[in-house]
């Protein structure tokens, strides 16, 4: 995917390990994150 936050979020994984998205390998930028995901991606 050539979204912004695709590439950024690729980095991240690729530097740090964390937040390597949904089970089933996808990235689904344009949904909004929920408040236990968010709390699940500041504590990984």
């Amino acid at each position: 995917p050539g979204d912004w936050a695709y590439e950024a979020l690729r980095s991240l994984v690729e530097r740090y390990g964390c937040i390597a998205g949904y089970p089933d390998g996808t990235f689904r930028g344009n949904r909004a994150m929920t408040r236990y995901e968010f709390a699940a991606g500041l504590n990984a």
